[in-house]
């Protein structure tokens, strides 16, 4: 049974023009570039880079709208019939909610499920005390956001998943199976890798008491 509330949340809809400029179309006008630098946020630089033609993720960087929340960008853009780019449409997944979707999952004793990515950054888990990032403020009250990787995981169960996963390949993740199981002390859990078409690879981790506990893999 996979649960369908893996997906992330519409927040706001617009059209971006070649420029850098945002149409809203409930405003019905152009949003400027001075107040929303379109031109410099990473999935507009890299869907408009000279030679891209199809859909990419951009790595995980820190949403504009909101200054805590980070993520990753899916973007694609947009041509004219004669060539020329006529802007840019872009979809977040957003690590917080990404979360709040895992967290939603029916687990049982000990339940758990968290993501990450090839290069062991943080994407997200069921654990509510589990943050994706380290938020701190310098002197001047700038934010300075860096995200976790799964080294820094505080949570005992999520630790033993990682111990385990990283050890079956001596750190190499690449090299890891499609799926595996894995029991340890008192907890069973299992990872499953997951790519999409746009280069999205991630490594799903689901688990549980290893007495009572079902593995179960989300569907993303």
């Amino acid at each position: 049974m996979c649960p369908q509330n893996l997906t992330s949340k519409v927040r706001y809809t617009f059209n971006i023009s070649a420029p850098g400029n945002q149409y809203h179309p409930k405003i019905g006008a152009l949003v400027s570039e001075k107040i929303f630098p379109t031109k410099l946020r990473p999935w507009f630089i890299q869907a408009a880079k000279p030679g891209v033609t199809g859909a990419s993720w951009t790595e995980p960087y820190i949403f504009a709208t909101i200054e805590t929340n980070v993520g990753i960008t899916a973007c694609e853009p947009i041509f004219a019939s004669n060539g020329s780019l006529l802007g840019v449409a872009a979809v977040d997944m957003s690590f917080s909610q990404l979360s709040t979707d895992l967290s939603a999952i029916p687990f049982t004793n000990n339940g758990f499920a968290f993501i990450f990515n090839s290069a062991g950054v943080f994407y997200g888990s069921s654990v509510k005390n589990e943050s994706v990032s380290f938020n701190s403020y310098d002197q001047a009250g700038t934010l300075s956001v860096t995200l976790k990787d799964v080294h820094n995981i505080t949570d005992w169960r999520m630790s033993t998943a990682v111990m385990a996963v990283y050890g079956s390949v001596k750190g190499n993740l690449a090299n890891l199976a499609p799926t595996q199981t894995y029991i340890v002390e008192d907890l069973i859990f299992q990872h499953q890798l997951y790519h999409d078409q746009f280069g999205l690879s991630l490594i799903i981790v689901t688990g549980g008491d290893n007495v009572h506990c079902t593995v179960l893999i989300p569907c993303l």
